[in-house]
């Protein structure tokens, strides 16, 4: 399947995989924050396979709901340092867009860094 098809709707695999991530990110960034003892100690995510952050059906993909959910969260605005990658380097534009349209974005400390 080509990229460019993967991103026209969310398939239920996307749904899947999104669910998935938003069940066990918060999850484990709430265990790995009690963890962190000094001011400067981080927790990153890194997907290198990202995407354009919406599905062209409007659905959001797993960066944006990574970033809204660290922005609902205080201690993961300041914490969380994040990576996204894409070979596409029309989805890595787009998924700049995204990020930079994203409500809050402003309150992570570390902004996020999209690679391609």
């Amino acid at each position: 399947m080509s990229t460019k098809r993967f991103f026209e709707t969310a398939s239920p695999q996307n749904i899947i995989k999104t669910k998935l991530v938003a069940k066990y990110f918060g999850g484990w960034a709430t265990i790995m924050l009690r963890r962190l003892k000094y001011p400067g100690d981080r927790l990153a995510y890194i997907d290198l396979f990202a995407g354009p952050g919406k599905f062209e059906d409007g659905k959001a993909s797993t960066p944006l709901w990574i970033l809204n959910h660290a922005i609902a969260h205080p201690e993961l605005c300041k914490r969380l340092t994040t990576v996204f990658n894409d070979k596409d380097s029309n989805h890595a534009e787009q998924l700049q867009v995204e990020v930079d349209a994203l409500a809050g974005i402003e309150r992570l400390t570390n902004p996020p860094q999209i690679l391609n």
